[in-house]
């Protein structure tokens, strides 16, 4: 529990980068774009998987200007979506 208050705490106080240049680098690292890759969770979220909405609704805070940490928790919810793929709602 502690380790959870902590990594939230990381995600609430990190600051993305400030210039346009460092916003495009950090994208381009980290190889997808947050605010379509947010999008996309929420679609799946509104879809089949409410499990993740605590996760889509914090993550999505950071649209405006996210850092290295967003990007990586935003890859490791794509990550646990897919270890998690037989789960959700089936119609």
């Amino acid at each position: 529990m502690r380790a959870e208050s902590e990594y939230h705490r990381v995600l609430e106080t990190t600051e993305g980068p400030v210039r346009p240049e460092d916003k495009y680098d950090l994208q381009k690292q980290m190889g997808f774009n947050y605010r379509q890759l947010i999008g996309e969770l929420i679609f799946a979220m509104t879809a089949c998987r409410l499990d993740i909405s605590p996760a889509i609704i914090k993550l999505s805070q950071y649209n405006s200007n996210p850092a290295k940490c967003h990007y990586q928790a935003a890859k490791a919810l794509c990550e646990y979506l897919y270890a998690t793929r037989e789960e959700g709602i089936h119609y």
